[in-house]
């Protein structure tokens, strides 16, 4: 199991331009091979839609990897949400991608997202994919005030190896 806290920014005036930013923590349960991710770039915002172009380092186990990453989001129909972020790892030559979608689901005010996601690692000589079913949950749930935060557990099985179970907290600043 991992434990994943992840932390994004978006400063942008309405919409148009603006600053991105991510950071990803290593795994809270302090797995030796954890990993923090850095990032930070541009964004474009409009139409219920957003893309990010960041460039930063993976800190890898005392290596310092540089990395350029294309996020893309987009919500459609009120309920579907869709998300992909293909990645460069210039360090170690792997390219990732991430696909996403869910469903919003929302109950007295309380938004569930169920959905799919897909992690593919691809290097010279091995590639690695994940796949499986995630579900989020906003914590507006607690406290209207935390409607910035979301919780998510993904279940991926594995071509090559284990499977994982991994929490994502991600905070949206």
């Amino acid at each position: 199991m991992q434990w994943r806290i992840l932390t994004h920014l978006q400063a942008v005036p309405n919409e148009g331009t603006g600053l991105a930013a991510w950071l990803i923590f290593p795994d809270v349960l302090g797995r030796p091979s954890s990993k923090t991710l850095v990032m930070v770039g541009v964004v474009e915002t409009w139409d219920r839609r957003w893309m990010e172009i960041l460039g930063g380092v993976l800190l890898n186990g005392g290596r310092v990897e540089p990395v350029v990453d294309v996020r893309f989001s987009k919500r459609d129909l009120e309920t579907v949400e869709m998300f992909l972020e293909i990645q460069h790892n210039i360090h170690t030559h792997t390219f990732y991608l991430n696909p996403i979608i869910a469903v919003l689901v929302e109950v007295e005010g309380v938004w569930l997202k169920p959905g799919i996601e897909l992690d593919w690692f691809a290097q010279t000589n091995e590639q690695v994919l994940l796949y499986g079913p995630r579900l989020s949950l906003g914590l507006n749930a607690i406290e209207a005030s935390l409607s910035n935060i979301q919780v998510t557990a993904a279940y991926k099985i594995r071509n090559a190896g284990p499977d994982i179970f991994r929490m994502y907290l991600l905070i949206n600043l």
